[in-house]
């Protein structure tokens, strides 16, 4: 499930942005706003994951990550996804610790691929269906108001932290 979401109205914080700081940083800036946002939703999936139970690899590998520049398109500064990550090492070891699985490296290059069985549900080739959790989508619903009405005040934060910061690399001294 991908959702894009766009912030209006926080004119003062983009001029801020654009002016103070060089374009590098800008991306960071909103990056980490962007993480620090949806830190509520990955709480709550992460929550949700543990709640099914399994190996709790899915929980551990859920995170909020910032997408790679050549993946944005437009004019889009920064992207954030939340979700269960498939290269996290830790989560896949404990994935393969709890079903006590060979691990091959090809299997191990592959990462944690079931998340989307668990989310939207699957059926056996037999005929059984299982359904599926909607752990990630429940988790957005709940928290993506609250994430977006937060944002301005997060980005100002991080503004602010990344001008000192620039600031600071600017300063001659000892």
């Amino acid at each position: 499930m991908k959702v894009d979401v766009k912030v209006e109205g926080l004119q003062h914080l983009q001029k801020l942005l654009t002016e103070a700081l060089p374009a590098k940083a800008q991306t960071k800036v909103m990056a980490r706003a962007l993480k620090r946002a949806a830190r509520p939703m990955v709480a709550s999936a992460r929550a949700g994951y543990r709640a099914i139970g399994g190996s709790g690899a899915l929980a551990q590998a859920t995170s909020a990550w910032q997408r790679k520049r050549g993946a944005l398109r437009g004019d889009t500064v920064a992207s954030v996804e939340v979700g269960p990550r498939r290269s996290n090492r830790a989560a896949l070891a404990k994935y393969y610790a709890h079903y006590r699985k060979r691990a091959n490296p090809r299997t191990l290059m592959a990462g944690i691929r079931h998340g989307h069985l668990v989310e939207w549900g699957f059926q056996h080739p037999g005929g059984a269906a299982i359904p599926g959790k909607g752990i990630l989508g429940a988790a957005y619903d709940r928290h993506a108001q609250a994430a977006v009405s937060g944002f301005g005040a997060i980005m100002g934060e991080e503004i602010e932290k990344e001008a000192a910061r620039q600031a600071k690399l600017q300063r001659p001294g000892p």
